[in-house]
C-alpha cells in the first residue's frame, strides 16, 4: 500500500522561508565585499589583544584562597573583619610603613616554606639532614640573596643601638631567626640553622660542614636545654618537625624550613610603593632561587624530597602550569581543523574557520579587563577555551551545512544560499548561544566569585563566537564560494560578475521550478496545489502490531543532493524516531527517574584540590595545611569588638578578587573599666577552653591589649627601686603630666590619651616581627585598628590557635564550629553580666571559610542549575513562541544532566567542590545539543506534516550537530592528560553533555514533540491512501465526507 510513497512528487518548496530584505541585502554586501568583514573582524581582534597585553597583561592564576564562599553570615564576618584591617593601622611602624621613606629590605613580605620530606623513613638522621644543609647552603650561594632577603640595617645605627637590635632580635628567634653577620640579613629559619648557631656557639665550631653533623650531635642538641633553661626539642619540633614526630625515638618523615624576605627592594620607598612591581621582581628571583631545591627534588638522595612553598614564585609556576595545559587546547584546536577539512572539503574554509573561533578568545578578556574589570584569569577559565572548541565548531559547521543544503534550492545563486545560511543561522544560533549563554550567566547567582567571573568569561566568549560567525566566517564563506567552490585547480579563471549573476539566475530557474517561493515578498504564499504526506503509521500502538516504515518522504527535500549522512536520518532514524515515539518517552523518563533518585544519593566530600596527591605543588600545600602542628596557613580564632558584622559590598568589591567589602564600625568606649575587664577576661576565657593550643598561642596568638603591660612592668620595675619612684613622682608632679598605668585593668581616659601612642608604639613589634600571610587578614597585627583621621581606636580583638583536627572534614570542622560559637555566646553574655551588652563582640575565623565553601558549593549547584534551566526557558520561550516546546527543552536538559549524575553515581562519584562546578558548566553546555531540531521544528511553518517537520528538522541538523560533538569529544580527550584535577573529570562531564545531549535532541525531544505536541491536529491536516484506480489525497475529516485533491500522475506512472 505504501510501497509508492517515496515516487510522489512534491509540488511545494520544501524549505520555503520568506528571507528578510534586510539579510539579503546584507548578505549581498557580504558576498560583494567579503574582505571587509574580515579585515574588520581581524583589526578589532588585533586591537583587543594589545588593549589586553599593553594595558593589563594575561596573567592566569590559582589559588585556593579565591575558591571561598562569600555573602553569609560566617563568611560576611570574616569580611568585615578583614575589611576593617584595610581601613585602619594596626601600629605606628604600620602606619608609617606605608607613608614614610624605610631603609631597604626592613619590612618583612611573604616568607617562603620548604618542607622536607622521607616517606617511609627518618628524615631525622644524620644523613639526611645533611643532604638538607647542602641544599640549603647551595640556595644561599644563590647571586643576590643579600637584595632580597629581610635585613636589618646595623649599619646605619649608633653602636649603642645595635646591641639593643640585637637583643630585640635575638627575643623574637622563635618568630625569625639569627642574624647573618656578613649580609645583616635575618638567616634561614631552619633546623640548620639551628644547629649552626649550636656548633658555632656552643661547641666552638668555626666553620661548621655538613660533614660534621652527626646523629650523636643531633640527640644532645634535641635533649639539651636553651639559653632560657627550656628543652628545646619541644620549640624544635612545634618549628620544623612534623606533626608525626615521636618524642621518644626522636622520628619523624617530614621537616620544614622558612626563607623570610623583605621590602622595599631598591629603587622603592617603602613596601606599599608599587608593591605588586616589588613582590614580581621578588618571585622571578625566587624562581633563580629555588633551582638547588628542584635539583633535589628529582634526584632525591637518601630519600628527601623537597616541596617549596614561595607565594611570589608560586605565580610564576602555577603561571606556566596552566599556560602547559593551553597545549593541549592547541591539540583541540588542531582537530577542529583537521575534522574540518574533512567535513568541508576545503583546507580554506577549514582553517580560517578555526581561526575565526580563535578571535573571540583575546576580544572576551580584554572585555572582561575593560569593561567589567576582572582583572583575574584563573585556572577554570581554561576549561572556557575547550568548551568554545565545541560551540565555535557547531557555529561553523552549521553555517556551512546551511549554506551547501542551500544549494539544492537556489542552485548556484551564492547571494541567495549566503542569505538562506545567514538567516536560518541567527535563528538557530542566536537562539542555542543565548540558551548556553544565559546558562553561563546563571553562575553570577553563585557565592563564589571564581564561579561568577567564569561565567561573564564564558559568556562573552560565546558572544564573540557569535559575532565573529555572522562577520569574518561568512565572509569566509562568500569567497571559497566565489573562487574556488566549483573550480577544479587554483588556477581557475575567474568569470566576471555579470557572468556568475547570469548563471545563477539561470541556474536557480532550472533547478526548481518553485524556487520562486523562497524568494517571495509577498506576505502570504498560497499552499492550495501542494501535496502533504504524514508517517502511515501514526497510531501510538502501532510498533506492537507492524513493522516501522522507512523512507517514507514526508519533508519534501531533494535527499539525493545531501550527504549519505544526512539521507540515514531522513530515511531511517526519523521513521524509528516517530514511529516508537511512546516507548522512547517511557524508557527515557523512566531512566531519568532511576538515575534522578541516584544522583541525590551522591555523597558529598570535603574537597578543594586541583593537582594530583603527588605533584610537587599540591604535595606543598597539603603539607604545610596540615602536616605540622603549626599550620603555616591561619587556624585561629578570632574575637573583635568595634566591628559591625556584614560589610557594606558595593558592586564594584563583586568584580574583584580580594576585595569583599567594607568594614563599619559603632563606637564603645576603650577606657570604660569594664570594657578593660571584659577584654582582659575573655582573653582568660578562650586560653582555658579544651580546643585552644595554649603553646602555639604563645607564638602566634595574640592580645594587643595586653602589649599595655609593656608600659605597665616599667612602671612596676620603677616602684619597686624606691629613689627611681621618687624621682618619677617628682618629675609627674612638677611637670603636672599624668603617670602611666601599672595595671591593664583601669586605665583612664587620661593615662590612654596621654600614653595611647606609646602603646601603638608598642604594638609596631607585632607588625615587624611578623610576615605578610598568605591570607589576607590573618596577622597577629591585623587583630587592632586604628583610624587614620584621628587616630582614635576603632576597633580591637584578640586571636589564638585552634588545634588541628587529624582530618579537616567538614563533619570535624562543623563540630569545631559549634564549641567556637558556644564560646562566643559564653562571652557575649559575659558583657552583660557586665552591664555592657552593646560591648558584645563577635566571633570569626578563616578557618570558617573553607567549611562553608565546601558546604554550600553542592547545595549551590541544585540552585545554579535551577537559574541555568530558568533563564534558558526564558530565551527558548522567546525563540518558540511555545510553552510546550520550552517544556519540551527543559525536560531534556534535567534528563541529560540527571542521566550523566546517575551513572558517575554507579562509578563511584562523590559531590565536590570541583563536581559542584562541572555540574553547573554542564547544565548550560549540554543545551546546545539539545536545542537546534526543536528550534527547527518550532520555525517551520510550512504546511508539512509533524513527521514532515521533525524529519526535515533532523536532516538539516544532523550533520553540523554531530560534527560539532565529534569536535566536543575529542576535545574532551585532551583535558585527560592534563596536570589540573578539575580538567579530566570535566571532561567526562563534556563527554556526557555532548552524546547524551545529542541523544535527547535528536531522539528523545523529537519523540517527545511527536507524542505531546497540543495542536497536532493542525500540524497533521493531511492523510495519504494510495490505490491503484486513482491518485488522490484523501484530506480527513469527522465527518466521514472527505473532499480529495486530484494529483497529476508522473510521467511514469503513465508509462506504466
Amino acid at each position: 500500500m505504501f510501497d509508492s510513497l517515496s515516487k510522489i512528487r512534491h509540488v511545494h518548496d520544501p524549505n520555503k522561508i520568506k528571507l528578510w530584505p534586510w539579510m539579503r541585502h546584507y548578505a549581498a554586501f557580504i558576498y560583494k565585499k567579503p574582505y571587509v568583514p574580515i579585515i574588520t573582524s581581524i583589526i578589532a581582534a588585533i586591537a583587543m589583544l594589545l588593549w589586553l597585553l599593553l594595558v593589563y597583561g594575561v596573567a592566569p592564576g590559582c589559588n585556593t584562597n579565591y575558591y571561598r564562599w562569600s555573602g553569609d553570615e560566617i563568611t560576611g564576618r570574616w569580611d568585615a573583619y578583614v575589611g576593617a584591617s584595610k581601613s585602619t593601622y594596626g601600629s605606628l611602624f604600620g602606619m608609617f610603613g606605608t607613608t614614610i621613606t624605610l631603609p631597604k629590605q626592613f619590612q618583612l613580605t611573604q616568607m617562603g616554606c620548604l618542607i622536607y620530606e622521607r616517606a617511609g623513613g627518618n628524615v631525622m638522621e644524620a644523613k639526611a639532614l645533611q643532604e638538607i644543609w647542602k641544599e640549603e647552603d647551595a640556595m644561599h650561594a644563590t647571586p643576590g640573596w643579600s637584595d632580597y632577603c629581610f635585613k636589618v640595617p646595623m649599619d646605619s645605627l649608633p653602636s649603642f643601638a645595635q646591641g639593643l637590635v640585637r637583643q630585640i632580635i635575638d627575643s623574637m628567634k622563635d618568630v625569625l631567626s639569627a642574624l647573618e653577620e656578613d649580609t645583616k640579613c635575618i638567616a634561614f629559619k631552619s633546623i640548620i640553622t639551628e644547629f649552626k648557631n649550636h656548633m658555632i656557639n656552643d661547641l666552638n665550631m668555626s666553620d661548621p660542614q655538613p660533614e660534621d653533623l652527626t646523629d650523636e650531635l643531633i640527640y644532645n642538641f634535641m635533649k639539651g636545654k636553651d639559653d632560657q633553661g627550656r628543652i628545646r626539642e619541644e620549640r624544635i619540633a612545634i618549628t620544623y618537625l612534623g606533626v608525626d614526630y615521636d618524642y621518644e625515638k626522636m622520628t619523624t618523615t617530614r621537616v620544614r624550613s622558612m626563607f623570610p624576605f623583605g621590602l622595599p627592594l631598591k629603587g622603592y620607598r617603602n613596601k606599599a610603593d608599587r608593591e605588586s612591581e616589588q613582590t614580581a621582581q621578588l618571585g622571578k628571583w625566587q624562581k633563580d632561587f629555588l633551582k638547588p631545591m628542584k635539583k633535589m627534588q628529582k634526584e632525591a638522595p637518601m630519600g628527601v624530597i623537597p616541596y617549596a612553598g614561595f607565594p611570589f614564585e608560586l605565580n610564576y609556576e602555577i603561571a606556566d602550569l596552566i599556560l602547559n595545559q593551553v597545549w593541549w587546547l592547541v591539540g583541540s584546536f588542531a582537530f577542529l581543523f583537521v575534522f574540518s577539512v574533512f567535513i568541508m572539503k576545503s583546507f580554506f574554509v577549514a582553517i580560517f574557520g578555526a581561526i575565526g573561533v580563535f578571535l573571540a578568545i583575546p576580544c572576551a578578556l580584554a572585555i572582561l579587563n575593560g569593561i567589567f574589570q576582572i582583572h583575574y584569569i584563573d585556572v577554570i577559565n581554561v576549561i572556557a577555551l575547550f568548551l568554545i572548541c565545541g560551540i565555535g565548531a557547531d557555529c561553523l559547521f552549521i553555517i556551512f551545512e546551511l549554506f551547501r543544503q542551500a544549494e539544492t534550492i537556489y542552485g548556484t545563486n551564492n547571494k541567495r544560499r549566503l542569505a538562506y545560511a545567514a538567516q536560518r543561522g541567527l535563528i538557530a544560533l542566536a537562539t542555542s548561544i543565548s540558551t548556553s549563554g544565559v546558562s553561563f550567566l546563571a553562575l553570577c547567582t553563585s557565592g563564589v566569585r571564581i564561579m561568577n567571573f567564569f561565567g561573564i568569561f564564558s559568556f562573552l566568549l560565546l558572544f564573540f563566537t557569535f559575532v565573529f560567525t555572522f562577520t569574518f566566517y561568512l565572509g569566509i564563506l562568500a569567497i571559497w564560494a566565489k573562487k574556488w567552490e566549483k573550480k577544479k585547480g587554483c588556477c581557475h579563471k575567474d568569470e566576471p560578475e555579470e557572468a556568475v549573476n547570469d548563471m545563477n539566475i539561470i541556474g536557480l530557474s532550472a533547478h526548481n521550478s518553485m524556487a520562486a517561493y523562497t524568494d517571495t515578498t509577498s506576505e502570504s504564499t498560497s499552499y492550495a496545489n501542494e501535496l502533504i504526506i504524514d508517517y502511515p503509521r501514526k497510531g501510538l500502538f502501532d510498533f506492537l502490531r507492524y513493522k516501522v516504515e522507512f523512507r517514507v518522504d514526508a519533508a519534501g527535500l531533494d535527499i539525493e543532493k545531501y550527504n549519505a549522512y544526512e539521507r540515514f536520518f531522513y530515511n531511517y532514524i526519523t521513521p524509528v524516531v516517530y514511529y516508537y515515539r511512546l516507548p522512547i518517552v517511557i524508557f527515557t523518563f523512566a531512566l531519568t527517574a532511576v538515575f534522578g533518585y541516584f544522583a541525590f544519593q551522591m555523597e558529598t566530600k570535603s574537597e578543594l584540590q586541583f593537582l594530583s596527591d603527588n605533584h610537587p605543588l599540591q604535595r606543598a600545600y597539603t603539607l604545610a595545611l596540615n602536616g605540622f602542628s603549626t599550620a603555616l596557613n591561619d587556624f585561629s580564632f578570632v574575637y573583635v569588638w568595634g566591628v559591625d558584622e556584614k560589610p557594606v559590598v558595593k558592586y564594584a568589591d563583586k568584580l574583584t578578587i580580594e576585595d569583599y567589602g567594607v568594614a563599619t564600625f559603632h563606637d564603645f568606649n576603650i577606657t570604660d573599666e569594664r570594657v578593660q575587664i571584659h577584654i582582659n577576661n575573655t582573653w582568660n576565657l578562650i586560653l582555658s577552653q579544651p580546643f585552644i593550643d595554649t603553646f602555639t598561642t604563645e607564638t602566634f596568638g595574640v592580645n594587643p591589649w595586653n602589649e599595655w603591660s609593656v608600659l605597665t612592668n616599667i612602671v612596676k620595675s620603677a616602684e619597686d627601686n624606691e629613689l627611681v619612684a621618687l624621682i618619677m613622682s617628682l618629675v609627674f608632679e612638677y611637670l603636672e603630666i599624668e603617670e602611666p598605668p601599672d595595671t591593664l585593668v583601669g586605665i583612664t581616659p587620661e593615662q590612654y590619651n596621654l600614653y595611647g601612642f606609646l602603646w601603638q608604639a608598642i604594638l609596631s613589634e607585632l607588625a615587624y616581627q611578623e610576615p605578610d600571610s598568605y591570607v589576607p587578614g590573618t596577622l597577629k597585627a591585623n587583630t587592632v585598628g586604628f583610624s587614620l583621621d584621628d587616630y582614635s581606636l576603632k576597633y580591637i580583638g584578640m586571636k589564638a590557635n585552634m588545634y588541628i583536627p587529624s582530618e579537616l572534614t567538614i563533619a570535624n570542622m562543623r563540630e569545631l564550629y559549634n564549641k567556637a560559637k558556644a564560646l562566643e555566646k559564653q562571652i557575649q553574655d559575659n558583657a552583660a553580666d557586665l552591664g555592657i551588652p552593646e560591648f558584645k563582640g563577635w566571633m570569626t575565623g578563616v578557618a570558617w571559610l573553607t567549611m562553608v565553601t565546601e558546604e554550600m558549593l553542592p547545595k549551590q549547584v541544585v540552585k545554579d542549575v535551577g537559574y541555568a534551566f530558568g533563564f534558558a526557558a526564558v530565551v527558548i520561550l522567546i525563540s518558540t513562541f511555545s510553552i510546550s516546546y520550552t517544556f519540551f527543552v527543559l525536560v531534556s536538559m534535567v534528563s541529560t544532566i540527571f542521566i550523566i549524575l546517575g551513572i558517575l553515581y554507579f562509578t563511584g562519584w562523590t559531590i565536590g567542590t570541583n563536581e559542584a562546578i562541572m555540574i553547573s558548566i554542564a547544565s548550560g553546555f549540554c543545551a546546545d545539543f539539545i536545542i537546534q531540531p526543536m528550534l527547527a521544528i518550532s520555525h517551520d511553518f510550512s504546511p508539512r506534516s509533524l513527521y514532515g517537520k521533525i524529519q526535515a528538522s533532523l536532516t538539516t541538523f544532523c550533520t553540523p550537530v554531530s560534527s560539532a560533538l565529534v569536535t566536543t569529544l575529542v576535545a574532551a580527550c585532551f583535558l585527560y592528560p592534563c596536570d589540573i584535577l578539575l580538567f579530566p573529570p570535566f571532561a567526562t562531564f563534556l563527554l556526557g553533555s555532548g552524546i547524551f545531549g545529542i541523544i535527547h535532541g535528536f531522539i528523545v525531544l523529537p519523540a517527545l514533540v511527536a507524542l505531546l505536541s497540543f495542536n497536532k491536529k493542525q500540524l497533521i491536516p493531511f492523510h495519504i491512501e494510495q490505490q491503484h484506480h486513482h491518485n488522490d489525497i484523501r484530506m480527513p475529516s469527522d465527518d466521514g465526507n472527505e473532499p480529495t485533491i486530484p494529483v497529476e500522475p508522473s510521467s511514469e506512472e503513465y508509462n506504466h
